[in-house]
This record gives C-alpha cells, structure tokens and sequence, in this order.
C-alpha cells in the first residue's frame, strides 16, 4: 500500500468506514474514482497515477510516467505538489460521507 492509498483509506476510516464489510469497500474505491474525474486535470492525473502505483513510494514512476503523458519533464516537487492539493481535496469529500450507513449512505437531494 503506497501513502496515497493510505491516507485515503485513513480516512475512509475516520469517517465510519468497514474495511471488512467488501460491498462498502467497493462503494469507497468506486466513489474515489469518480472524485478523481472530478479534480483539475493535472490533479487528477498526478492522483491516478500514484493512487494505482503498489509501491509503497509511488512518486518516482509516477514522475516518468507523468513526464511521458505530459510530454514535458516534471519535477519530484511537481508532482509531490499536485499530489498533495489533490489528496487534501479528496480526503475532504471522503470524510464528509456517512460510510457506516450501507448503500444510501448519502443524504438524500431536496426536489
């Protein structure tokens, strides 16, 4: 597990997560995926890459791979950056979510 994983997962956590229950695991991996579209696209592609990384320090292919995608050479610090902004944005949205409550775990919209 690499430290995007676990700060993610961290704060899965924190706000009722089950790492045990597998269909709520799945809601939390899904609803990640889908802040990630979410984010600027530089976020999010600093955040895809390293969230699916298995090393536990995903940054440095993170980098090439960045650097080849982006066509441009992108710094350790680059990269930490937009990770980091990223990160702080995503583990916002996941604290916010009511996860110990199963599938409709998400207040209900106003009509």
């Amino acid at each position: 597990m690499n430290n995007v994983q676990r700060r993610l997962f961290q704060a899965f956590l924190r706000s009722g997560g089950d790492l045990t229950d597998d269909e709520e695991l799945e809601r939390f991996v899904r609803y990640v995926e889908a802040l990630l579209s979410l984010l600027p696209p530089k976020l999010k592609s600093a955040i895809d890459v390293t969230w699916r990384q298995n090393e536990p320090s995903a940054y440095l292919p993170a980098v090439r791979i960045l650097s080849q995608q982006e066509g441009a050479d992108i710094s350790l610090q680059t990269l930490r950056q937009r990770v980091s902004r990223g990160l702080r944005q995503l583990e916002e949205q996941v604290r916010q979510r009511q996860w110990a409550h199963g599938p409709s775990a998400s207040p209900p919209r106003s009509r």
